[in-house]
């Protein structure tokens, strides 16, 4: 499955169960838990610079929020990736973009989890 499309203002309900590659990815390198849950993965650029902020929210399952500059689990930059049990409402990431730069944002399973999720996206840019 390729790469699904993200963009500033996007509020977006999905599950892992429904859009996802499988367990294509088990490992990132900006985290220690083993993502071996199905992932979801989106392809995320903007025309313009801008500071962006993901927010994985409405979790019932232990899902994480990873960003890779890159198509591949290794070049992993950040990531929200609290437990559940003490996991709040939501993960979220915070980044800077520049123009036409790609970025990839993976909503993965720990421990096998899989679930539902809200995915919204504000960005801040500059004219």
């Amino acid at each position: 499955m390729d790469a699904l499309p993200l963009k500033c203002g996007d509020s977006l309900f999905y599950s892992t169960l429904t859009n996802h590659r499988g367990n294509v990815w088990s490992a990132y390198s900006s985290t220690q838990r083993g993502e071996t849950g199905p992932e979801t993965l989106y392809a995320f650029s903007t025309p313009r610079p801008c500071s962006v902020v993901v927010h994985l929210k409405d979790l019932v399952a232990d899902l994480d929020l990873l960003l890779l500059p890159q198509c591949n689990p290794l070049s992993s930059t950040k990531a929200s990736s609290t437990p559940l049990d003490i996991q709040g409402e939501e993960e979220s990431l915070t980044w800077a973009t520049l123009p036409n730069q790609n970025w990839y944002v993976v909503v993965d399973g720990y421990a096998n989890w899989y679930g539902s999720y809200t995915l919204e996206v504000d960005c801040t840019c500059n004219d």
